[in-house]
Parts: C-alpha cells; sequence; structure tokens
C-alpha cells in the first residue's frame, strides 16, 4: 500500500489542558497539507518545503495562541478587509524635471533611501505627482 494512501488522522489542541476544545482532521498526507493550510489560512508557498510534522507544529501554536489571546485577553476575530489599492501616480512627461526625480524614486531599494532622497530634493517634492510617487513607493516598500 502506498505511504499517501494511509489515512491520517490529526486532533489539534486550541489551548491548553484536558478540556481545551479540538479541531479535527482526517485524510492523507497531501490532503492534509491542503485542508491545514486552507483551514488556518497559511501562504501556500510558504509551506510546500515543510513536511506535514512541521505544518502541524506550526498550526498547533496558531490554534493554542489565538485560544490564549481570546479567552485570557478578552480579544475578538476581526475579519481581514481587502487592502485598499493606491492610485498609480501619474507620470511626468519624459525630459521634465520631474521625470528624474521620479526615476530615482522607482530605484530606491529601502524606506531609508527614500527618506534620505525626499531630505536631499525637498524643491523637487513640491510638485504633488512626485510626492504622490514617493508615498507609494514607500507604501510599496513597507509591504514588501
Amino acid at each position: 500500500m502506498p505511504e499517501e494512501a494511509l489515512p491520517i488522522t490529526i486532533n489539534i489542541p486550541c489551548g491548553d489542558g484536558e478540556d481545551a476544545p479540538r479541531i479535527a482532521f482526517s485524510g492523507t498526507a497531501n490532503g492534509l497539507r491542503e485542508e491545514l493550510g486552507s483551514f488556518f489560512g497559511l501562504d501556500r508557498k510558504s509551506v510546500t518545503a515543510l513536511t506535514l510534522h512541521e505544518i502541524l507544529v506550526e498550526v498547533s501554536q496558531l490554534a493554542r495562541s489565538a485560544e490564549a489571546i481570546t479567552s485570557g485577553l478578552g480579544a475578538h476575530v476581526v475579519p481581514q478587509a481587502a487592502a485598499p489599492t493606491a492610485p498609480a501616480p501619474q507620470a511626468a512627461p519624459t525630459g521634465s524635471p520631474s521625470a528624474a526625480i521620479l526615476e530615482q524614486i522607482t530605484a530606491c531599494q529601502t524606506a531609508e533611501e527614500l527618506r534620505r532622497l525626499w531630505a536631499a530634493n525637498q524643491v523637487a517634492f513640491a510638485e504633488s505627482v512626485v510626492m504622490d510617487a514617493w508615498k507609494a513607493r514607500g507604501r510599496t516598500l513597507q509591504a514588501s
């Protein structure tokens, strides 16, 4: 019998102690990977290199932590709202004084580089196109 066909049952405690609620999952190894990932909202790419045991350790910690926060601190689950999309900054015409600074903004790889660029080019940032591009790049760097 191939290993994949072996049925597996997993019980994940949602807290400490014998009275803690539990979540039960049953299925094959690959099916459980998908089910656990979906149930706990894990990013597929982040768990592809993990063994089923490693995923189980991670989701067990998530379940216990969530229970501790909700019961111990009185927290509530807040649904995630879709992230608002920032309007794309308007491009300055090629050859304009703003075009050079906009290219420099795009080239910044860290928030610190972006701050230095702003500090060194205060006059250029008086234009709303430049400031909007700078803010948008800052949000992009923060999100990554």
